[in-house]
């Protein structure tokens, strides 16, 4: 068959083509890449096999590339796994740290058992060895409250009354005072608690020269009304306490966090 058109152009079984300067040049273009003595044949060859691979494909052929809307959609999704995974690990994290500070606050509460343990051990038994450094150290209020309160199995709290009775006080040096209390909790928000615990310091800072809080020191019966304000800060009243047990107007209002 010629070039010319048949009326059957892809029944024939033989083709003949003119090789003309144009295709001879291009067919031994082709040839470069075959082995040598490659024939104008296997260069057409060659052409067909290029013309037919994928990269070749026409462009109405090859997959459609999404559309703006669809390519935001997808990151939009790929967000929201993200952030989803991010705050499973964060659940996680506070969930571990809080079991680590719940084990730590009963650790303490046993350590400070123990030391109270120890001291009414060389009260009856070694008189003569008893120092300051048997003592456990006097915690501020709003530790006080978290070991307590932890080691009584009272984390959630919201609202203690603290016992406290007058110890000592220590001059700092910015010319306040520090006083220092024995203390047990006697109450929460549900009614009275038995503290088995035994009573431990509690201290509280910066008592200026002319607080009402002073009244403290000689007092007979007095106690301290926590209120949980966030995570890590109680509003606490200082009320002095009558004989017939009823709490009286606060003498001061303070925070600790």
């Amino acid at each position: 068959m010629s070039e010319r058109e048949s009326s059957k152009p892809w029944a024939t079984e033989q083709i003949s083509v003119w090789v003309t300067q144009r295709r001879r040049a291009q067919l031994a273009k082709i040839a470069e890449g075959l082995p040598s003595g490659a024939s104008p044949i296997q260069a057409i060859d060659r052409a067909l096999d290029l013309a037919t691979t994928p990269i070749f494909v026409p462009a109405h052929d090859a997959p459609s590339v999404a559309e703006p809307s669809a390519r935001n959609d997808d990151l939009s999704q790929i967000e929201a796994r993200i952030s989803a995974i991010a705050k499973r690990l964060e659940q996680g994290f506070a969930a571990g740290l809080a079991d680590i500070v719940s084990t730590v606050d009963r650790l303490s509460a046993s350590v400070a058992s123990l030391q109270a343990m120890m001291i009414e051990a060389s009260d009856s038994d070694f008189p003569d060895i008893r120092g300051d450094d048997m003592v456990a150290e006097a915690r501020e209020v709003r530790e006080w409250l978290r070991v307590r309160l932890s080691a009584l199995g009272l984390s959630e709290t919201k609202l203690a009354i603290v016992r406290i009775a007058f110890r000592s006080e220590s001059r700092q040096g910015d010319g306040r005072t520090a006083f220092e209390f024995d203390a047990k909790l006697g109450a929460i928000e549900q009614g009275d608690v038995i503290d088995s615990l035994e009573t431990s310091r509690l201290k509280i800072s910066g008592i200026s020269a002319t607080s009402p809080m002073l009244t403290l020191r000689s007092a007979r019966s007095a106690c301290l009304v926590a209120r949980k304000i966030s995570l890590m800060e109680w509003s606490v009243g200082a009320h002095l306490v009558d004989d017939e047990g009823k709490i009286q107007p606060a003498l001061a209002h303070f925070v600790v966090k």
